[in-house]
């Protein structure tokens, strides 16, 4: 193809974007869920990046921008909740986000399952207060939602991803098959997405990359996965009651307590452990920024040299 017809297309297009006032809309990404599950490793991939990721100590913001069909550049800002289930208290500050357009990333660690339903539900449960609590964020909308018991959808748009499903994949087919039915119910429920993601697997990375861009692409719903034998793969609306219902060995109707007591009398949950935080993260070598250290150091030997100085006239 002509590249000069190609340059002319992108310029009128974008011409017209900006005529039609195409600014760009912005987005937030909230990620929540187990420590070191790959939270960080996969807000890496937007950036293309392959470094080895830094720990989160607590509450993290980076954002970039993505051009969209008309050629305008969206934003996408991105919250990183580190710690595990033992900062859930600090999901409380969804409550003063200033955004419209939100989305949770809810990631439970697949290899460690006799932790993840105490994450989940604790992670679900302050993750909806604070959102409900907070006026300027758009509720969620979802027309081709199914009721059950009168549950409501979760009020933002909800990701529940399934990390390390490296080491997941190994277990048992029978635990594999309890663990996809929980989760599907659980993402059912709320209205929410389901994927099974590993930072190991380059095509698991990309799928969930793309999807975490652009959501509502229908070319998701191409490749939907409900197979417990392979990486679940369900956007919002392609699951149903009736699927997972029949996956079950148990009567009766659906419901978060029956889930929840399949899910827990097979992976007997541990008591949560309090993340350790070190006593002064600035000394941590994960966290070396050379220009930033060479001040405090400095300013640190102002200091040392003044309290001596002070203590000498004192003498």
């Amino acid at each position: 193809r002509n590249p000069v017809i190609r340059d002319v297309a992108k310029s009128i297009a974008k011409s017209r974007a900006q005529s039609k006032g195409g600014s760009s809309n912005e987005y937030a990404l909230f990620f929540i869920g187990d420590e070191s599950v790959g939270k960080s490793s996969l807000i890496l991939q937007f950036f293309d990046k392959n470094e080895v990721p830094k720990p989160t100590l607590a509450l993290e913001y980076v954002f970039f921008r993505k051009s969209n069909k008309s050629l305008v550049k969206d934003v996408f800002h991105v919250w990183e909740l580190g710690g595990g289930i033992s900062s859930t208290p600090m999901i409380s500050v969804l409550s003063n986000l200033k955004v419209n357009s939100l989305m949770i990333i809810l990631m439970l660690d697949l290899s460690s399952l006799k932790s993840l339903w105490n994450t989940l539900e604790a992670c679900l449960r302050a993750a909806e207060t604070a959102v409900l609590e907070n006026k300027s964020i758009s509720k969620l909308e979802a027309p081709h939602y199914e009721k059950e018991n009168g549950q409501e959808p979760f009020p933002v748009p909800l990701v529940i991803i399934g990390g390390k499903y490296d080491k997941f994949q190994s277990l048992e087919p029978q635990k594999k098959r309890i663990v996809c039915q929980c989760l599907r119910f659980v993402a059912h429920l709320n209205g929410a997405s389901i994927i099974f993601y590993s930072s190991n697997d380059a095509s698991l990375t990309k799928k969930t990359k793309e999807f975490l861009i652009n959501p509502k692409s229908t070319v998701h719903d191409k490749v939907v996965n409900l197979d417990h034998n392979k990486p679940l793969f369900i956007p919002a609306g392609t699951d149903s009651f009736a699927n997972i219902e029949q996956r079950t060995d148990v009567n009766g109707p659906g419901s978060f307590e029956k889930y929840k007591q399949i899910f827990t009398s097979q992976f007997e949950q541990e008591t949560t452990l309090v993340a350790k935080v070190p006593d002064d993260p600035a000394l941590d070598s994960n966290f070396k920024e050379p220009a930033i250290d060479s001040l405090r150091q400095r300013k640190d030997e102002e200091l040392e040299f003044i309290r001596h100085e002070k203590k000498g006239r004192r003498t």
